[in-house]
């Protein structure tokens, strides 16, 4: 069974403090480093794709912790439009096994027509645009040339969350259907689609044909996302030893297993390493209203990371009652301490338990 809750990596750096620094970490980024509003920054660390259209943000209500976030936003109108940042591992740093936790939101107005295709979430990928063999979106995955995963909601089924896929196994939509190993020739078209898994073990396209994700599989009931609600996902790849099916992927939303599909084959080469992460909002059409999202706290790493974990009301004691410390006194920014609990804003707390001092928000 794969871990979950608070017994990861961030376990041990309470509000992410110092997670850049654990061995396991690859990037730790919650955008405080950037300068405010605009984009430019952002190629410091990332690969920008159509970077007119994010920003660095500080209205408190769109950060998840710290004082800025990265907003995305998708205008209104009858063509296709991805946004997002990428991050190319280096040879070194190149995986067979990497973990992604973020903090994503979509705004409550977000109104992408049902059954337009959309990604929107973290991605993990093999070779996804090396060329000519990858080539990106809409070619075979065929064991030899890339294979990827993407956490994401799936317009088809609007709010429902799922995993995008490209890997050998993957269907095709001709009829009758078929799932051809080891892959097969490109269609006339040169091209074919990923797939959609959901929790409860279905596989788009043709829904009634269930995946097989081995004798372990736990059968779990599909996620349905609130729009404007913060969440904590994380995603998990394990590519396959070549000649076997011993490939995995796992998603969690807020530190529970939301979906878990083992017996996956990506590869039938071991140096089709895990080399390229990314974070992204986007969708074939968006005819109605301008949308957007934000995304807070990534953190790449080669094992199970976790949510944010706050040391304070996570603490328990012998009785398994959280044992929460009493606060002492509200500070602001240049640590003068303020009369009474303050308006809306960041401040610095702190304890009279001898804890370290926190950083807050506090929204009245």
């Amino acid at each position: 069974m794969p871990p979950k809750g608070n017994v990861g990596i961030a376990a041990n750096y309470p509000g992410d403090l110092g997670i850049e620094n654990d061995p396991d970490v690859i990037l730790a980024e919650g955008f405080e480093s950037y300068n405010n509003a605009g984009w430019s920054d952002l190629g410091r660390n990332w690969d920008l794709i159509n970077q007119q259209h994010m920003s660095i943000i500080t209205d408190s209500e769109n950060v998840i912790s710290g004082e800025k976030a990265l907003q995305m936003s998708l205008p209104k109108q009858n063509a296709d439009l991805y946004v997002g940042i990428d991050l190319y591992l280096t040879e070194e740093q190149k995986q067979d096994v990497i973990y992604i936790r973020y903090y994503h939101k979509l705004e409550d107005t977000y109104n992408i027509p049902k059954g337009v295709a959309t990604h929107n979430g973290g991605c993990i990928s093999s070779r996804y645009w090396t060329t000519p063999n990858g080539s990106g979106p809409g070619y075979c995955a065929n064991g030899t040339n890339k294979y990827l995963a993407m956490f994401q909601n799936v317009s088809e089924h609007y709010e429902c969350l799922g995993i995008y896929t490209y890997h050998p196994y993957q269907r095709y939509n001709d009829i009758p259907p078929v799932w051809v190993d080891p892959g097969r020739p490109a269609t006339a078209s040169g091209k074919q689609w990923g797939d959609y898994l959901f929790p409860n073990g279905e596989v788009m396209p043709w829904t009634y044909w269930r995946g097989n994700y081995g004798s372990d599989f736990i059968v779990r009931d599909n996620f349905t996302i609130e729009f404007g609600r913060w969440y904590c996902y994380e995603l998990m790849l394990k590519a396959n030893t070549p000649g076997k099916r011993d490939g995995r992927i796992t998603a969690w939303v807020d530190g529970e297993i939301m979906a878990d599909f083992g017996n996956m084959r990506f590869r039938d080469i071991s140096d089709l390493k895990i080399d390229l992460v990314g974070f992204s909002l986007g969708c074939a059409s968006n005819p109605v209203a301008a949308a957007k999202g934000w995304f807070d706290n990534i953190v790449i790493a080669k094992s199970y990371i976790g949510p944010i974990y706050d040391s304070y009301t996570n603490k328990v004691n012998d009785d398994g009652i959280a044992a929460l410390p009493k606060i002492t006194g509200y500070y602001n920014v240049m640590g003068i301490k303020l009369p009474k609990e303050p308006a809306s804003g960041m401040y610095i707390i702190k304890y009279d338990d001898g804890t370290a001092e926190k950083k807050i928000k506090i929204k009245n």
